[in-house]
């Protein structure tokens, strides 16, 4: 049948077969003829969000962001909302909200071991430390095998073990029916049980096993991370920023009401403390680690992986992007329209906006962004960039001894870690000659030694004027969800500024690859 027949039938009423030309006409590559079916299918039946979102992917191939954006805003208004569960609460930051269903929940089912240790973390969170203290005790009576509970309370920082339970731990890593994920985090408590105890040895030697169980389900990939480094310097260089084109009308973005503030580096290197100092101005909200800048070079790659004639990406590097997407979105993305770029500050903007208030600041802490530097440069050229740096031994110390969420196999190892260390150090300088003066470097240590000067500078490349509440950050209450939470509720102290060095024998091999 032809098409021009079917079109006719579908004038009468059977609005339905407008669905079916749609996907003929994208079948053959004709996306405009697939738009038009879509839109008069979505006429009669604007309900159908399935269609809206099949019509927003052939408006992208059109580059129509205009019309894609108008239709995300439809599907955003009239989408029925679901019922709320306390983890939608918790990816708002609402903890509170969280707090009280959760609660609610354990009313009901008073032993259900995921709500009690998603209750005690939420209640660290917000700096609730005596109750959370007890929910992971709930927990370790509602299931002694669990790691979770022992981990809560070892990553509370301020938590010290009695022997009692650190010979439960002991006694715990016997067990043969003890699983992987549990072994580990029982270990990564016991670690830090027998620092407390200033046995340092015996504290190595379980935060060793502790990694070497990480290390088999999440190896480091040190080949993938040497070519995305080298793909960024190729395609991000000091040239490139520097051509009309960026300079034009690129700059005029969805978010120049708002200014980012990019707090980057390694963890544990005092991103926590730099965010909650600046998090204390009443121009500025305080987020957490935003994932969108991660997920934006993911989407780039996936929204253009067909268009590589344009983009003149070789079918090679394509295959090897299948296989590791991350490593080759910098030869799409330095070659995005002004629509594309514009798209994409939108994109930060929408995902960032559920997260803070009204401020003329928002901060973003996620410590992987200095890797996309460039693309932030892109999108979002007023936005400010702080790199914390940190003594890389107290560092590597510390990620080692650190339970991390997926992403960060660099600290299952130490010498992984030299390695991405010296590869970040690698790419800031890189970053620092291609946009000179752009990026502030914050010494931690200089924090810690002379914090009234350096606070005070931090304000001036903010541009913010200066606020005494920035030296009585640890008074300033919002939710913290960082290792650091309970360190940056107390005043700056100095003790940690050596504390490495009790580790010295075991941290040698270290030392001598950074040296």
């Amino acid at each position: 049948m032809e098409l021009q027949n079917t079109n006719n039938q579908a004038g009468k009423g059977n609005y339905q077969s407008f669905l079916l030309y749609a996907k003929e006409c994208y079948s053959k590559g004709d996306f405009s003829g697939s738009a038009k079916h879509l839109k008069q299918y979505l006429a009669k039946k604007p309900e159908d969000h399935k269609a809206r979102v099949r019509l927003i992917d052939v408006l992208k191939k059109l580059k129509d962001f205009e019309s894609a954006i108008h239709h995300m805003e439809l599907i955003q208004k009239h989408t029925v909302k679901k019922e709320i569960t306390y983890r939608d609460h918790i990816e708002r930051d609402d903890y509170q909200s969280a707090i009280e269903l959760l609660e609610s929940h354990l009313t009901e089912e008073p032993n259900n071991l995921q709500y009690i240790i998603h209750l005690a973390d939420s209640l660290k969170t917000v700096g609730r430390i005596d109750e959370a203290e007890l929910a992971y005790k709930q927990a370790m009576v509602v299931n002694p095998l669990n790691g979770a509970s022992y981990w809560g309370l070892a990553n509370m920082k301020s938590y010290t073990f009695n022997d009692n339970e650190i010979l439960a731990m002991e006694q715990l890593l016997v067990k043969h029916e003890l699983k992987d994920k549990n072994r580990m985090l029982i270990n990564y408590a016991l670690g830090k049980a027998l620092e407390d105890k200033k046995a340092y040895s015996a504290s190595f030697n379980a935060y060793a096993e502790a990694n070497a169980i990480k290390s088999v389900h999440e190896p480091y990939y040190q080949e993938n991370l040497e070519g995305f480094y080298r793909n960024i310097k190729k395609h991000y260089t000091k040239e490139f920023f520097t051509k009309a084109v960026f300079n034009s009308s690129v700059n005029t973005v969805a978010t120049s009401r708002v200014t980012p503030i990019f707090i980057v580096g390694l963890p544990r290197s005092g991103s926590t403390l730099t965010e909650q100092i600046l998090a204390s101005h009443s121009m500025v909200d305080g987020t957490r680690e935003l994932p969108f800048i991660n997920q934006l070079t993911r989407n780039l790659y996936l929204n253009n992986r067909h268009g590589h004639e344009k983009h003149k990406v070789p079918s090679e590097a394509l295959k090897l992007a299948l296989k590791e997407p991350f490593v080759h979105y910098p030869e799409i993305a330095v070659n995005l329209t002004s629509s594309e770029l514009m798209m994409s500050a939108r994109f930060y903007e929408q995902k960032t906006k559920i997260l803070r208030e009204k401020a003329q600041y928002f901060t973003d802490k996620m410590p992987n962004n200095f890797m996309h530097i460039g693309l932030i440069q892109q999108i979002l050229p007023h936005a400010k960039i702080i790199d914390v740096r940190r003594n890389p031994m107290a560092v590597g110390l510390s990620v080692f001894r650190q339970n991390f969420p997926k992403g960060l196999s660099f600290s299952n190892n130490l010498k992984d870690f030299a390695h991405f260390y010296n590869a970040y150090l690698d790419l800031m300088a890189h970053w620092d000659k291609a946009l000179p003066g752009k990026i502030y470097h914050l010494s931690y240590e200089k924090l810690i030694e002379n914090p009234d000067k350096e606070i005070v500078r931090l304000l001036e490349y903010c541009g913010l004027p200066f606020e005494k509440d920035c030296m009585n950050f640890h008074q300033t209450k919002r939710p913290v969800k960082t290792p650091s939470a309970e360190q940056v509720r107390q005043p700056i102290y100095k003790d940690g500024l050596e504390q490495w060095k009790n580790y010295e024998s075991e941290l040698e091999s270290l030392k001598n690859i950074l040296t």
